[in-house]
């Protein structure tokens, strides 16, 4: 997997087909307990429309969680963005409530 720096999280290819992120666990940042938490809710939220948990590596450490690459970034990020602002409360709200939907699902 060849890996580009982006922040605190890696780009990559899986299986040289699919663009994924990999978000490794810096020391202080967390603990690996709530890292793994993490990973533990994305493997429980699957929806067409929520990035998709690809793998988590705890052999050893650090630990990293790979997900599907978000190419324009975080849902905040676009949010905050121009084309983020002139989106509409209903559709905004729409948003908010399938992921309400998908969470309850996953409890």
């Amino acid at each position: 997997m060849t890996l580009v720096a982006i922040m605190f999280i890696y780009s990559g290819k899986w299986r040289n087909q699919v663009d994924v992120a990999v978000k490794k666990l810096k020391e202080g940042q967390m603990s690996p307990e709530a890292f793994l938490e993490e990973a533990k809710i994305m493997h429980k939220l699957r929806h067409r429309k929520l990035v998709q948990l690809m793998g988590v590596c705890t052999k050893n450490e650090p630990l990293y969680i790979i997900t599907e690459l978000m190419i324009h970034g975080s849902l905040l990020d676009h949010l905050r963005k121009d084309e983020g602002r002139v989106i509409k409360l209903p559709t905004l709200l729409d948003m908010a409530a399938q992921v309400i939907v998908v969470q309850y699902r996953a409890m």
